[in-house]
């Protein structure tokens, strides 16, 4: 991998590319999400590789890849209420979390809160000779438990933003919420039970 030079001449090797997704969410809470791939350059095309399916209703969170066409179905239990993470040092003091609220908002007609987190990771913890800064900025509809809009910023990876777009209140058609035709799927919840 190639190393770039960021701001305050400090160096990474980047690692990933930039998932994004498209979200779709019933009233008893079950969530479909599309993750896809988004590519650095304008001639390739991004693409779904991952779909994941939250149901909090019979504790299942399956994730199905497009590329082997295989499912995953896991335990899960949905969380009961956003709780920010306060200020102060994470794992084992490599980086360091400061919150900050930055009041209210309406977007497409929804009341947002907002919040702006600044992440800084010490030097030599991800390859970097420096501290690395990065931030994130999330307006939150506290009513759906959704971020309607995230800025990420990143000198690894550049700038990321994610906004939820055609938000609708009306029920989606349940078949979204089912594993897609063709795809097999293992249930490792039952195979967990049988070891207990």
């Amino acid at each position: 991998m190639a190393r770039e030079t960021l701001p305050l001449a400090s160096a990474v090797t980047p690692s990933c590319l930039s998932p994004c997704g498209s979200r779709f969410r019933r009233a008893i809470a079950r969530t479909r999400r599309w993750h896809a791939v988004l590519r650095r350059s304008s001639d390739q095309e991004s693409k779904k590789e991952e779909l994941r399916i939250f149901d909090p209703v019979t504790h299942a969170r399956t994730v199905c890849k497009v590329a082997t066409r295989q499912c995953t179905v896991t335990g899960y239990c949905a969380r009961i209420s956003f709780r920010p993470t306060p200020a102060g040092s994470l794992d084992d003091e490599k980086r360091y979390l400061t919150p900050e609220s930055v009041g209210s908002d309406v977007i497409d007609g929804f009341n947002v809160v907002g919040t702006h987190e600044t992440t800084t990771i010490n030097a030599g913890m991800v390859g970097n000779s420096q501290p690395l800064v990065t931030t994130r900025e999330f307006w939150y509809f506290p009513e759906l438990q959704v971020n309607l809009s995230v800025t990420r910023r990143d000198p690894r990876e550049g700038t990321q933003v994610i906004h939820l777009v055609d938000l609708s209140r009306t029920e989606p058609d349940p078949a979204m919420f089912q594993v897609p035709a063709g795809f097999v799927v293992e249930d490792s919840r039952k195979s967990a039970k049988a070891e207990n």
